[in-house]
């Protein structure tokens, strides 16, 4: 396992905080074309991936979920801090798996990893896409 040469830690912007405190995370922002789906965009998930002794590099990943028709924000709203954990997950797997001072990001395989884990939380059929809409990777100097 590369996990001994990779460590990952998250800052979930407000929805860590949110669950330990027991308050209901902030409503995410939903975007929907009358009759169309809609579209969940999330909070950024922030990764510092330090190799040795030192954080190396610091990920940022910005993603929307596409919901199935039928399916609401308020449907999924009480999911959304498992799902994030989940996202989190399956991140850390992909640098796990990742060559040391490699880039993460071939954009297929990233999302259907966090299809697969929308559909492990949510269940299957209420999300439709995963769409990646910004990835920030940024060596650390020493």
């Amino acid at each position: 396992m590369k996990f001994h040469h990779l460590l990952l830690a998250a800052l979930t912007l407000g929805v860590f905080t949110a669950e330990a405190t027991g308050a209901e995370p902030p409503k995410k922002h939903v975007v929907a074309a009358p009759g169309g789906p809609q579209f969940v965009e999330m909070r950024p998930i922030t990764m510092a991936v330090v190799t040795g002794d030192r954080a190396a590099q610091q990920v940022s990943v910005v993603v929307a979920l596409e919901l199935t028709p039928g399916h609401t924000i308020e449907s999924v709203n009480p999911d959304m801090p498992k799902l994030v954990n989940a996202f989190f997950t399956s991140l850390t797997a992909a640098y796990e798996e990742a060559e040391p001072n490699g880039r993460l990001f071939d954009a297929m395989p990233i999302k259907q990893r966090l299809l697969d884990a929308s559909a492990d939380v949510l269940g299957p059929g209420i999300v439709a896409a995963v769409l990646i809409e910004q990835v920030n990777e940024r060596s650390r100097g020493r």
